[in-house]
């Protein structure tokens, strides 16, 4: 049986098991047109010849020890074991939730458990008076993106140059989702 925690200090040695990276058999790639009277961006699904696979580099213990002193993260765990994490902050002069960091062990994805997991944290950001849910995940990630999009986010930014100054076009460019806890777009 899966049950959902606050995350403590004590997890942060867990997360070598759960912060892994991805792999993606597409990528959205960015169309970017700029004039003086129009700027649009446009992301179009792309499957790739190769797919693309990304580790991640797990963080400094000390850099995941203060997002957790808020309280504002969360731990699913089985048999007193971390399965999958919500690490998030909240930002009170907007009313944001920032969900630093979402991630499922690859064994238990696909088993409802990423969604249970997001129920808690909309709960947790409604309980403390958030409007809205905001998330970064890069064009690459695909798969997070599907994920995301099924638990009610929609993409309603991007960012060009928040990993290296030459991201565009041919690196990975930062997408931030976002959920609206109060309020829905079409």
């Amino acid at each position: 049986m899966v049950y959902i925690r606050v995350f403590t200090a004590s997890d942060i040695p867990s997360l070598r098991n759960i912060i892994f990276g991805y792999v993606s058999h597409e990528k959205y790639t960015l169309a970017w047109n700029e004039t003086p009277e129009t700027t649009s961006f446009t992301l179009h699904l792309t499957p790739l010849p190769v797919p693309y696979v990304k580790h991640f580099d797990l963080e400094p213990a000390d850099y995941y020890t203060d997002i957790i002193t808020n309280g504002f993260s969360l731990a699913a765990c089985s048999e007193e074991r971390v399965i999958a994490i919500a690490l998030g902050t909240i930002q009170s002069w907007n009313h944001s939730f920032w969900l630093q960091e979402f991630h499922v062990m690859r064994d238990f994805q696909g088993q409802g458990i990423g969604q249970q997991l997001m129920d808690a944290v909309k709960g947790l950001a409604r309980a403390n008076d958030c409007r809205i849910i905001i998330c970064e995940t890069q064009n690459t990630n695909v798969p997070a993106i599907r994920f995301y999009r099924r638990m009610g986010f929609k993409v309603e930014a991007l960012d060009l140059s928040l990993y290296t100054n030459s991201d565009y076009p041919n690196q990975e460019i930062a997408l931030f989702m976002k959920y609206r806890l109060h309020e829905r777009l079409p």
